[in-house]
């Protein structure tokens, strides 16, 4: 483990105070710090902040490593489904203004921004071409009322939302847990990485493995101290079956990833109509629709409640590789599920 840069430490008020107009989890102090503490070794802090009338209104974390080539990033890269500059959404032109800056001060070879929001418009914002885009599956819930929400969807939606959870209920004893007790919680951190893993196979990706692992425990416990992390755990028959791992943050409720015990011996029949993994996703979406009329105002207005799944189109873009040139350097409801509504919900996300 890294100790924690004097920059990180000066920077924290106005980080964090700048992640919450942001209404990006990843964009959190707690999570810059867990992420410097274990990924940071041998990586040179290069922060940039600009400021208007005496108050910092952006702040931008980089950081310079790697060989042989100096590259560029942003702190949170490899962890965060979104990184990018820590400020309200109106004042990412100014930001902008001073990544450019520090790209053209700041000796490097590369600059990797990834991933950011394709929709805030950094390919333009820095004349940088995106390299790779990927989806980003939200759902925006417009209304309080959950059978209003299930009227506005598809016959194999609704069918999903509460035919085969009530039978799962019915001949399996389907219940929901949510970690609300610190003391549940390092158990509970246990149960989500080892039913990620029966559920990928073991090794299969860096989530479950170090440093990752306890790089998520310390902001897991940083996150449920604040009210952000969100844990569920779906049991049937008093066991354990699924997990999943996300957050509440702003306006939405980010998911992050997820695992299930592939190992319970069902029927094909029962394993292919359950879908345990979809159910425990369930409750989620009926939680953002109840909670609608109470959601922050953040982004310019009130907003609708959103669920934020890794992998929403233009969300999030992974542009601009940019070598250097002689432009310069380069309490809740229990989980619905939207994995029976999407063909790639139930694949490994490429996250660690």
């Amino acid at each position: 483990m890294s100790g924690r840069p004097a920059e990180l430490e000066a920077l924290r008020d106005d980080w964090s105070r700048l992640s919450e107009e942001s209404g990006n989890i990843f964009l959190t102090w707690e999570l810059a710090d867990a992420w410097w503490r274990h990924l940071g070794a041998g990586r040179e802090p290069v922060f940039g902040s600009v400021r208007r009338d005496g108050r910092t209104v952006a702040v931008l974390p980089l950081h310079r490593g790697g060989r042989p080539l100096r590259t560029l990033r942003f702190v949170g890269a490899g962890v965060a489904d979104q990184v990018g500059a820590i400020c309200a959404p109106g004042d990412l032109p100014a930001a902008a203004g001073e990544l450019r800056r520090m790209l053209g001060e700041v000796p490097h070879d590369l600059f990797l921004a990834d991933p950011v929001d394709g929709a805030e418009g950094w390919s333009a914002l820095l004349g940088a071409e995106p390299t790779v885009h990927e989806a980003s599956p939200g759902i925006e819930i417009e209304t309080s009322d959950w059978d209003e929400f299930l009227a506005g969807r598809t016959a194999n939606f609704r069918q999903q939302a509460g035919k085969y959870e009530r039978w799962l209920v019915r001949d399996h004893a389907l219940s929901y847990r949510f970690t609300s007790d610190g003391a549940q919680l390092e158990r509970d951190l246990d149960l989500v990485f080892e039913l990620h893993t029966r559920r990928w196979g073991a090794g299969t990706t860096e989530f479950q493995q170090e440093p990752m692992r306890s790089l998520h425990r310390e902001f897991a416990r940083a996150a449920f101290e604040r009210g952000w992390l969100r844990i569920w755990i779906a049991e049937l028959n008093g066991r354990p079956a699924a997990a999943w791992y996300g957050f509440r943050f702003g306006d939405a409720d980010w998911a992050y990833q997820s695992g299930r015990d592939t190992s319970l011996g069902w029927r094909a029949d029962c394993a292919r109509r359950a879908r345990i993994g979809a159910r425990t996703a369930c409750g989620l979406t009926r939680s953002c629709s109840a909670r609608r009329s109470t959601s922050p105002a953040s982004h310019g207005g009130p907003r609708s409640g959103q669920l934020r799944h890794p992998a929403h189109p233009a969300r999030p873009a992974r542009p601009p590789r940019r070598p250097r040139g002689a432009q310069g350097a380069g309490g809740f409801d229990p989980p619905l599920g939207w994995e029976s509504c999407s063909t790639t919900a139930e694949r490994p996300s490429g996250r660690p």
